[in-house]
């Protein structure tokens, strides 16, 4: 018997869960999501009075609780290809004024661009530790 000698490629995962749930919404992909809703774009749901899906959709924001402000018409248009270019470049334009602090909880499509990853606590000395950057960039989730 002659032996084979086979090359096998790693399938690629994509950590994005964001593209999980649009597959399995749009039957692309076989599993389960918690809320169909979450394949709208984030923006959307501070229209809403909630805190979106995934979140304790019986919890009411109070009223008079400040609001994330409307998003200019080119960031929600764009594709997510145009706005990973505009990050890269702003990001390569700014250096080392700025920093990206990503949440443990955020989107792989935000948290791939932060220069540090972690909890809320682990940012804040992340970000007290950079005493040269003008700008922190802090990719927050709200409890």
């Amino acid at each position: 018997m002659t032996a084979v000698n086979i090359a096998l490629t790693p399938r690629r995962i994509d950590p994005s869960v964001d593209h999980e749930i649009h597959g399995i919404v749009s039957g692309s992909l076989q599993g389960e999501t918690c809320n169909t809703d979450l394949v709208e774009a984030p923006w959307l749901f501070d229209t809403v009075p909630g805190y979106g899906p995934g979140a304790s959709e019986g919890d009411v924001i109070p009223t008079g609780a400040p609001r994330q402000g409307e998003l200019p018409r080119e960031y929600r248009e764009a594709t997510e290809a145009e706005l990973d270019a505009r990050i890269i470049a702003a990001k390569q334009t700014l250096g080392e004024r700025v920093v990206v602090l990503g949440h443990f909880y955020q989107r792989e499509e935000v948290v791939r661009h932060a220069d540090y990853v972690g909890d809320s606590f682990q940012l804040a000395n992340a970000a007290k530790a950079r005493t040269d950057a003008e700008a922190i960039v802090f990719c927050g989730v709200h409890f």
